[in-house]
């Protein structure tokens, strides 16, 4: 789960949890007793997943820093102080892995011309 998922799941159980207390504060003196605990549990179980995802995956997708505070509204890092925009932080994210693509690349073939040369200082050292 990225940070962009865990930031939407995070606010979909924080809302959905929240709701259901209301509901279940409102609703009060008109639903049976056993209803109320199975709706107020169930908010309360959603309220505490929304904690748990926000302080296992909402971290900056750039630097890895947690995002405790505001985590849900955040449109800077407070760490590397950049932008939080899906868009612009997937961009970023796809420039880093080809850039780091072409450098394994560049020291495959590096190491591939070494262990030929390698090759043909044996071969000249045989003959």
């Amino acid at each position: 789960m990225d940070f962009f998922e865990a930031k939407r799941f995070a606010k979909a159980c924080l809302g959905v949890g929240f709701g259901a207390l209301i509901v279940g504060f409102v609703a009060f003196e008109v639903l049976p007793m056993k209803v109320m605990v199975v709706i107020e549990v169930g908010a309360v179980a959603l309220l505490i997943a929304s904690a748990v995802i926000i302080l296992k995956y909402c971290r900056c997708p750039l630097c890895g820093e947690r995002l405790f505070r505001k985590a849900l509204s955040v449109k800077r890092c407070p760490y590397c102080g950049k932008s939080l925009n899906e868009e612009e932080v997937r961009k970023e994210l796809a420039r880093r892995r080809q850039k780091a693509a072409e450098k394994a690349r560049a020291a495959s073939e590096k190491a591939r011309a070494e262990k030929l040369a390698r090759e043909k200082l044996r071969r000249g050292e045989e003959d």
